[in-house]
């Protein structure tokens, strides 16, 4: 088996070329691993930016629950947020592309927890966050 690459409108199942708040994040693709792993990549754009010059918090926590949403569309089905914590280590500048790689912590039959961690170019540590969903059965 091979790394599959998704479209966030296939994900999150939106009308083509509609990425709502997602397209405002400049991100395009969800990288599915052979290892389990979700990968997605963000680059910093200056709207990102606080009043420090480095990437705002919120940014970052936005990078976190989509790719931990991306997790569990592609892996576990249709969830809902019901808890997210995040730990910031160390700024990002603009023009930086922040990795998110989510792996699962527990995937139960209504609670499911990731971890995420948030990476630069360099594989510095940006921030890592753990979050628990509520599966949603169709």
């Amino acid at each position: 088996m091979s790394d599959k690459i998704w479209k966030i409108e296939d994900v999150f199942h939106l009308p083509e070329s509609d990425l709502r708040f997602y397209g405002t994040m400049g991100i395009e693709d969800i990288t599915e691993r052979d290892d389990g792993s979700v990968t997605v990549w963000m680059p910093v754009t200056h709207a990102m930016l606080n009043g420090h010059g480095t990437v705002q918090g919120g940014a970052v926590c936005a990078l976190c629950d989509m790719a931990a949403a991306a997790y569990m569309r592609i892996r576990v089905g249709n969830e809902v947020t019901v808890d997210s914590t995040i730990q910031f280590y160390r700024p990002a500048a603009e023009g930086a592309i922040l990795t998110a790689t989510v792996a699962p912590r527990k995937i139960g039959k209504t609670l499911c927890t990731v971890f995420c961690e948030i990476t630069d170019e360099e594989g510095t540590r940006i921030a890592d966050s753990t979050q628990t969903f509520y599966r949603l059965y169709e």
